[in-house]
């Protein structure tokens, strides 16, 4: 019962330094796509027009986001892709934040509330993944459980990690959230309860397909590649029921999949569809692989390290790890798939390579179930190496923190700058209302009578709209370099 307690502490102190190294970065100005999701929690007051042609009612047209104000009028786009999480934002999140949220909070206060909700929503995944930690080591000894601990620290303190966990974006909030409810749901089921499996399995991979579209298809590729291994192991009589076991658990895993996929599809069939073609467009569309790791090495190197090890730790003791099922095979597999593919992509996106994060939340499960049985005159060297990393996340952080620089979208622009410049424009814009600032979204959600055009839609983009909506005086500015 001591032995408990104690675990219990020791995860309550590690969320909450988790949490306390990302309190110093919660008023960083909002950059990027940021300011596009900072209105799905934000109320407008103003009409809405759609940019494209829509129905005014719907829930298609309740989850669109915003790209421009043009003389007191937001207009709005569509997704593109999934729109779950961006309906459950602007419908189930929006409600129950919008009473702390107010037009006339200042700069900084308006920055604090988005960044807090997004991290709010990551919590979610965090207390998933340390009460799995706590559940799947009631047998270890409290220096092994401490050495775990630790790797979860370490991941979580990663610059990619906290980043992502305060970024107004979906693969650090509702990213993590999903897959560490997902990963602790599972686990409940096939470890523990080992009663209506199948319900917890279903629920398990229901909630991977209500993210992103690619999520579900990395899972769906990896669980049907663990029932194809299958099918050349336990092949004598004797392992049948094992076998059927397993090919049960991997087959519901599926059908959870493919019903999110179904019920995300129904949602809005168009925007779905659309997410697999963007997913084309960004395959190869721009760095070479090798471009990609040297822009963005400072993030991806924790999460190739975790790649190799976990990789590294199932061949080793391959049988053994088969034998615990579909479940750690599959986080494994997504994890990898998930690093590798984004990888492949070449996809830089803003800079920040958010859409590395799920393949740490899924490789964390896997490495805490692993972890827990490796010999133990391993937990000094394992420690001394986590502790190695979390001095170099902090010296990184800090770095970040005393330059004033931006850790989420655009990482390492300077936050001081970026202030100045919103202020600039809206005040030209304040002083004749054709000038119409081209930059990112968040000056519309500080300033909500400025006039504006998101540079997410390109100069073509907001070509198409002033040439639409707006009229021929009006032309765009922009920020100095």
């Amino acid at each position: 019962m001591l032995l408990k307690y104690r675990t219990w502490l020791i995860s309550i102190v590690t969320l909450l330094l988790i949490i306390i190294v990302r309190i110093p970065f919660l008023t960083q100005p909002l950059v990027g796509e940021e300011g596009t999701f900072a209105m799905l929690l934000t109320e407008t007051k103003h009409p809405t027009v759609s940019v494209v042609d829509l129905p005014d009612s719907g829930l298609r047209s309740r989850c669109q986001l915003y790209v421009a104000k043009l003389a007191g009028v937001d207009y709005m786009a569509t997704t593109d892709r999934n729109i779950f999480p961006y309906c459950f934002l602007s419908m189930v999140v929006n409600p129950a934040t919008k009473i702390f949220y107010s037009e006339k909070l200042t700069f900084d206060q308006k920055t604090f509330h988005v960044r807090l909700v997004f991290l709010l929503i990551t919590v979610v995944g965090f207390l998933s993944i340390l009460i799995l930690l706590v559940q799947s080591t009631k047998d270890v000894t409290i220096s092994r459980f401490t050495v775990l601990n630790l790797l979860v620290l370490y991941a979580f303190t990663t610059p990619l990690l906290v980043g992502g966990s305060i970024q107004a974006n979906l693969e650090g909030s509702i990213g993590v959230a999903l897959f560490g409810l997902s990963s602790l749901i599972a686990y409940l089921g096939v470890y523990e309860l080992r009663k209506n499996v199948s319900v917890y399995i279903f629920i398990a991979g229901f909630l991977i397909s209500l993210g992103k579209n690619e999520w579900p298809l990395i899972a769906l590729f990896t669980s049907f590649f663990y029932i194809l291994v299958l099918q050349f192991l336990y092949r004598d009589a004797a392992c049948s029921l094992v076998r059927k076991r397993q090919f049960s658990t991997a087959l519901t895993y599926v059908f959870g999949l493919l019903a999110g996929i179904l019920f995300c599809y129904l949602l809005s069939p168009k925007d779905y569809v659309d997410g697999y073609l963007l997913m084309r467009n960004m395959n190869g569309s721009h760095l070479p692989i090798l471009g990609l790791v040297r822009a963005t090495w400072s993030f991806l190197y924790p999460v190739a390290a975790l790649v190799g090890f976990a990789l590294f730790l199932y061949i080793i003791r391959f049988k053994k790890n088969f034998e615990y099922g579909p479940i750690i095979f599959i986080w494994l597999g997504s994890g990898i798939g998930m690093f590798t593919g984004f990888l492949n992509s070449g996809w830089i996106g803003d800079g920040f390579p958010r859409y590395f994060i799920p393949s740490v939340i899924s490789l964390l499960p896997f490495l805490l179930i692993v972890l827990r049985e490796t010999k133990r005159n391993k937990d000094v060297f394992l420690a001394a190496i986590l502790l190695i990393g979390l001095m170099i996340n902090g010296l990184s952080l800090a770095q970040s923190y005393l330059h004033r620089e931006s850790i989420t979208s655009v990482p390492g622009l300077s936050t001081i700058k970026l202030r100045s410049d919103t202020i600039s424009l809206v005040g030209q814009n304040s002083a004749d209302r054709n000038l119409i600032p081209f930059d990112h979204f968040a000056i519309r959600y500080y300033f909500p009578d400025a006039d504006m055009v998101s540079n997410g839609m390109g100069l073509a983009g907001a070509k198409f709209i002033l040439d639409k909506f707006g009229n021929q005086t009006m032309r765009i500015i922009v920020a100095p370099e």
